[in-house]
């Protein structure tokens, strides 16, 4: 099967998508639970032209405001795990 087969149409549209040794099928099929939240907090990321052009760094907000599509399920369960991060 091909990645077109688990990547939404939607996301595919938004989003310019590499698939390396089937891992869409395996996300969808192992994992499928961090799969949909994956797929969801790409349907929400957005960054535009002034995210990029305006300084700051990693010390402006956009970086801490990118965090919050992707952080909140998978800090959680890192904090959980001791911090080793699985």
């Amino acid at each position: 099967m091909a990645w077109q087969d688990f990547i939404p149409k939607d996301i595919s549209g938004l989003y310019e998508v590499h698939d390396y040794h089937h891992a869409a099928a395996v996300l969808a099929n192992e994992f499928p639970a961090e799969f949909t939240e994956l797929i969801q907090a790409l349907r929400q990321f957005r960054i535009t032209v002034a995210d990029i052009t305006t300084s700051g760094g990693n010390e402006s907000n956009d970086p801490q405001d990118r965090l919050r599509y992707f952080a909140p399920a998978w800090l959680e369960r890192r904090k959980n795990a001791g911090g080793n991060g699985r």
